[in-house]
Formats: structure tokens, sequence, C-alpha cells
């Protein structure tokens, strides 16, 4: 009797000890990060990595820790010494911020990556496995120009783009599109005087400005002259900072946001994005404890749809016009994607 009273309290003892180990588990497990970011000057962090922790951190709980790493890259030539860290199997999230450009995923150090992996290109990549593109790609950029300008088959379009897209503008928006492909290895008062020259030529309907945001200030300040209506800036230059150093130059200037508020004085596509994205998958661990990329996108898409929502690896969200002007931006239409 006394070995049965004695098995019974170690069995309990046992399950008790298992229900704590349990708990202590439960509310002590991890989940794994890594930003890299690609930036053109020396920082120890960037605004987009701070951003990304700080929405992680606040939003999953306490019961899922985040171990977080990061890192900048400048150039590329970094790359090699981040291998390591690149090819780790177990990230549960990578954030891959390469400004936009893909040329660097030529990379064999990105050949091994696996984990779940979340970048902001102009069109989906096929190059990463599991990767998702959270940038609205320019098949819904180029439809929202075409409500938001009202274009047809006799619209003249001249497009500054920076980034050598393997894209055709023309089989996507009507009117006589023009490309003039801005040269990073031509002095910028070469490529801008280029510019202003088709724009004489032409006298088109609309600029867009496919540049990044220090091109974009510089253009507006070199092209005072011509219409801020007839401007119209892509998502990636589409911010708060650009209306702060080009001041007057901006105003009337056209744009297109993922949000209809501006509340933040430094706001941009981009951070907003990072912002969206972060706390969508923080609310999904804090509420399921763990992370995993399809659930995820099913959980994100049923509960918060209306938001945006993500499908075969693309996001598609609404797209807002919007106009620069003394107080930053304000919204005039938008463009819900069907």
């Amino acid at each position: 009797m006394n070995f049965i009273k004695k098995y019974a309290l170690v069995s309990i003892l046992l399950i008790v000890l298992a229900i704590i180990c349990f708990y202590f588990f439960y509310n002590n497990q991890g989940i794994d990060v890594f930003c890299l970011t690609k930036v053109n000057y020396s920082l120890v962090e960037s605004e987009e990595t701070s951003l990304i922790f700080q929405t992680l951190t606040k939003n999953i709980g306490k019961s899922v820790n985040v171990n977080f790493t990061s890192d900048i890259i400048f150039d590329g030539t970094e790359i090699d010494d981040l291998k390591s860290d690149l090819e780790r199997k177990n990230y549960d999230l990578f954030f891959l911020d390469l400004a936009y450009s893909d040329n660097l995923l030529q990379h064999k150090a990105f050949n091994n990556i696996e984990t779940n992996i979340f970048t902001l290109f102009f069109k989906k990549t096929e190059t990463l496995k599991n990767a998702v593109n959270i940038l609205p790609d320019l098949d819904q950029v180029s439809a929202a120009l075409n409500e938001f300008c009202d274009l047809t088959s006799d619209s003249v379009i001249l497009v500054l783009d920076e980034y050598q897209l393997d894209f055709d503008f023309s089989e996507k928006i009507p009117g006589n599109i023009f490309v003039f492909a801005f040269k990073e290895t031509v002095a910028f008062k070469e490529n801008i005087n280029e510019f202003i020259n088709l724009i004489e030529d032409y006298d088109p309907d609309y600029l867009f400005l496919n540049t990044n945001e220090s091109n974009t200030i510089k253009i507006l300040d070199s092209i005072v002259g011509f219409p801020r209506e007839k401007i119209f800036l892509m998502l990636q230059n589409t911010n708060k900072k650009v209306v702060y150093y080009t001041g007057t130059n901006a105003y009337g200037v056209n744009g297109i946001t993922i949000t209809d508020t501006f509340d933040s004085d430094r706001f941009s596509n981009k951070m907003e994005l990072y912002r969206m994205f972060s706390k969508s998958i923080a609310e999904y661990i804090g509420k399921y404890g763990n992370y995993n990329m399809e659930e995820w996108i099913e959980w994100q898409n049923e509960a918060l749809g209306k938001k945006f929502i993500i499908d075969e690896n693309q996001l598609y969200t609404t797209l807002y016009h919007v106009e620069f002007d003394e107080s930053g931006m304000h919204v005039i239409d938008e463009f819900v994607i069907k």
C-alpha cells in the first residue's frame, strides 16, 4: 500500500514537473530574425532594422523572445563576410532590403537561403526560395497610374528610370511612352541636362520619376519650370523627406502611397510597409506562439485582408494618389486592387 502511495505521489510530482517545464518552455520560446539592409552611408543600424525590431518586440508580447540579428552592406563587397549568417537554416524571418534592386541576388551567398524571406523589389523574384515581395509590384503601380492620370492612347509619358528595369511601361499603360535611363556612371549634371532636352523635345503630359530619394530631390530642384501637377513619383520616392528638402518646388507634385494616413513627419512607403508587416507577423506569433509562413498568410488574408493580401507571395493592397503641399501630402484618389 505504501508502495502504491509512493508511486502515485511520484507520478503526480512528475506530472506537475512536466507542466512546469512545458509552461517554462512555452513562455521562453524564441523567434530568430535577421535583417540585412543596403545603405549608401555609414550607419551602425538602419532605420528600417530599428523599426522592425521595435514593432516585433512591442506586438509579440512576453511569451516569445525575439532573437534579433542585423547587418548593413554598402556595395555588396561585404556579402562574403556575411556568408555564415546568410546560410543559416534556422532563421524564422529574414528581411532583405537591397534598395529595390535585385542585382545583388546574383551573388552565390544568396543561393542557400531557405528561410522565410521578405523583400522589396519592383517585381517578385524567382531567385529566392520562400520569398514574399512586400512592395506592390509595377503591374499594380501601372494600373493605378492609368487611373490616376486618366491616360489615353494620345498621352505622352516620359519615364526617368534609374533602376534599369526589365519592365515595359508601354505594355501596361496607354499612350506614347519614352524611357530615359538615368546612368549611374554619368555625372548627375550630364544626366539632367539630357533629360531636360527630352522634356523640351517631347513636351510630355506626365513625367514618371522612378528614381531614388536623393536623385528625386535634385531632379525636382533642376526642373522648376516644368508644371508640378504633371510630375508623378513612384512608391520608393513618395515621402515627406522629399517635401522637406525640396520645399515649394515639391508643392503640386503627385505621388503614390500604400496608406491614406501620414502621421509621422518621416513617413515613407518603405517604413510603412515594414511596420505593417512586422505588426501582422507579431500579432500572429503572439496569438499562436510560433511562426509558419503559409499559415500566417492564410490568417492575414482572412483576418486582416481589408488592409492587404498576399497572393502567390506577392503583396496586393490599395494604392493612393497623393499630392505634395505645405503640410506634407494629402490624398486625392484611391485605386483598389480587384
